[in-house]
């Protein structure tokens, strides 16, 4: 009896590598101004007091972002950066007393940062639509500003984040949404009567939380660093 080894072998690849993708994206948020401490009264003269603040609500404060996204997928744990221009808004109304009567004044404020936002990502499943969940922290330096705005601070934030992949052919969809927590005061204190604006007033120590809806578009520039060889399977033929 003659006995042969037979066998085949196939070309095999390994794409457990790191996947980088590069794109831009953009978006609206809400802001929500926290203060940090009771409200100053201050008199600015000797008929004309600041009786009480009320800042906007949450849902009344709509800015809007743009940002270079880039990202380094790492087997489904993602390092993902959004440096660009944030735009914020929120308003404040003070009520104060002029010789006997009650005046009500309206101050919006618009805040412009550049921020560099950095989020760890765990992205969920292989297949088209992947979601995913994070952590992130942003840096932001203040570039700009409208009306009583002239004694904030640059700011730093903490959040977390959700959102969704939906891949196709040559690029990805990433709709996202994030909540950041203001950590300092944006008050400048040796400027606190710097309002900017015609009638002075003290401004509050105060810091903002934002909501954030963005929506990216991504390009993959590097689908895989694969490991590359063959791969064998014999048989013995009798």
């Amino acid at each position: 009896m003659q006995t042969s080894l037979t066998g085949s072998c196939l070309y095999a690849q390994n794409s457990s590598g790191t996947k980088i993708s590069v794109g831009f994206g953009g978006g609206a948020n809400l802001s929500q101004s926290i203060l940090l401490e009771n409200q100053f009264q201050v008199i600015e003269t000797l008929d004309e007091t600041v009786s009480s603040v009320t800042y906007d609500p949450f849902i009344q404060n709509l800015g809007f972002q743009y940002f270079f996204h880039g990202e380094a997928d790492f087997n489904n744990w993602i390092l993902s950066l959004q440096p660009g221009t944030y735009k914020y808004a929120y308003g404040k109304e003070i009520s104060y007393i002029t010789d006997g009567e009650e005046q009500t004044v309206y101050y919006p404020v618009d805040l412009t940062y550049f921020i560099v936002p950095v989020e760890f990502r765990k992205k969920f499943f292989s297949d088209k639509y992947q979601p995913y969940i994070g952590a992130r922290a942003e840096w932001g330096l203040r570039i700009a500003q409208e009306g009583a705005a002239e004694h904030l601070n640059n700011k730093f934030t903490v959040g977390a984040s959700a959102g969704l992949y939906i891949n196709f052919t040559r690029f990805i969809l990433n709709p996202s949404f994030a909540y950041s927590l203001g950590l300092h005061n944006l008050s400048r204190v040796a400027e606190r009567n710097n309002s900017g604006t015609e009638v002075a007033f003290t401004a509050d120590n105060l810091t903002l939380n934002h909501l954030y809806f963005s929506l990216s578009v991504l390009f993959p520039i590097q689908v895989e660093s694969p490991i590359k060889g063959l791969k064998c399977n014999y048989h013995q033929n009798q």
